[in-house]
C-alpha cells in the first residue's frame, strides 16, 4: 500500500477563541447535567424507570383525590386530607428517592475519575458540590413542592380549599416553606452519605439504615420507654416532617417539644451533612 502522498503540513496548537464565560456558566451546566442524570435522560429505559416511579408515587395520590372530588363534589371536605399530612405520602416517594436515585449524583464520578475532569474547568470542589446539590433540589423539589400545591389548587377550585385569599397564600407560602426544608434536608443527607463511598449499593444501604436506624431507636425509647420526647430531635428521618406539622401549626407529634427546637435540629443536621460533604471532598486532595 502506498502512502507517499500523506504528509504533515503543519505542527502547533491552536488557541481557542471562543467565549468564555467562567465559572457560573460551569455551574449551570453542571446543574442542567445533575437533573438530567437524576431523571434517567440520555440513559437506558431501566434508568429512568426508577425516578418516573418514585415522582409518580408523590403525585398519584393528589391526582386521584382531585379527579374524586371533580367527578363527585358533594361531600369533598371527607376525603380531603389536613395538607400537613399529605406529606407523610411525599415522604415516601422522598425517602427512595434520596436513597436509590440521589447516589448517582456523585458516585459515578468518583468511581470512574470523571471528578478530575470537572476541576480541570473553572470548577472548584466547593462550586463542584454546588452545581451538583443544586440538580439535586430541584428534582426532589418535584416531589415536596409540585404535589402539594396540586393538592391545593385541585381542591379550591371545587371549593374544599382555604377560606379566603388570605389563608389561601398563607397555604401557599407554608407549603413553599416546607417544600424547600425537605427538599434540602434529605439531599443534602443523602449527597452526604454518597461521598463516603463510590458504591450506589453502598451508600442507598447507609441511608436507608442511617434513617431507619434513629427513627426506630427514638420510637423506642420514647414510646416503649416512656423517656422525655426531646429526644425526638435525635430523629434523622422524622425531624423535617415533625417540623413541617409546626410550620402548618398542627402539632400532631411531641407537642411538648417547642417548634424552634426542631428547626435548630434540622439546621443542625442539614449543617452536619454540608460539612461531611465540604471535608470530604477537600481530603480527597482533589485540585484543577
Amino acid at each position: 500500500m502506498s502512502t507517499g502522498e500523506a504528509r504533515i503540513v503543519r505542527q502547533g496548537f491552536r488557541g481557542y477563541n471562543g467565549p468564555r464565560r467562567g465559572p457560573r456558566s460551569a455551574i449551570t451546566s453542571l446543574f442542567f447535567n445533575t437533573m438530567q442524570r437524576t431523571l434517567g435522560a440520555r440513559r437506558s429505559v431501566w434508568a429512568k424507570l426508577l425516578p418516573i416511579l418514585t415522582i409518580a408515587i408523590a403525585f398519584l395520590p393528589a391526582v386521584v383525590i382531585v379527579g374524586i372530588i371533580a367527578l363527585f363534589p358533594i361531600g369533598v371536605e371527607e376525603i380531603v386530607p389536613a395538607f400537613d399530612e399529605y406529606y407523610g405520602l411525599v415522604g415516601i416517594s422522598l425517602l427512595i428517592f434520596s436513597a436509590l436515585v440521589s447516589p448517582e449524583v456523585l458516585c459515578p464520578d468518583r468511581r470512574s475519575g470523571v471528578i478530575s475532569l470537572y476541576l480541570s474547568s473553572p470548577l472548584t470542589p466547593v462550586t463542584y458540590l454546588t452545581g451538583k446539590a443544586l440538580g439535586v433540589f430541584a428534582v426532589t423539589g418535584l416531589i415536596t413542592l409540585v404535589p402539594p400545591l396540586l393538592l391545593l389548587f385541585g381542591v379550591s377550585m371545587q371549593g374544599a380549599g382555604p377560606d379566603g385569599f388570605g389563608n389561601f397564600m398563607l397555604t401557599v407560602s407554608r407549603m413553599l416553606a416546607a417544600g424547600i426544608i425537605l427538599s434540602v434536608y434529605y439531599g443534602l443527607i443523602s449527597l452526604a452519605i454518597s461521598s463516603l463511598t463510590d458504591r450506589k449499593a453502598f451508600a442507598s444501604a447507609g441511608m436507608i439504615m442511617l434513617l431507619l436506624a434513629t427513627q426506630i431507636s427514638v420510637g423506642i425509647l420514647i414510646n416503649g420507654l416512656e423517656m422525655p420526647e426531646w429526644l425526638s430531635l435525635f430523629d434523622i428521618f422524622s425531624v423535617p416532617f415533625i417540623l413541617v406539622q409546626r410550620i402548618f401549626d398542627s402539632p400532631r407529634e411531641y407537642a411538648e417539644v417547642s417548634a424552634w427546637l426542631y428547626a435548630v435540629a434540622a439546621l443542625v443536621w442539614a449543617g452536619a451533612a454540608a460539612g461531611v460533604l465540604y471535608l470530604r471532598y477537600r481530603r480527597t486532595g482533589l485540585s484543577r
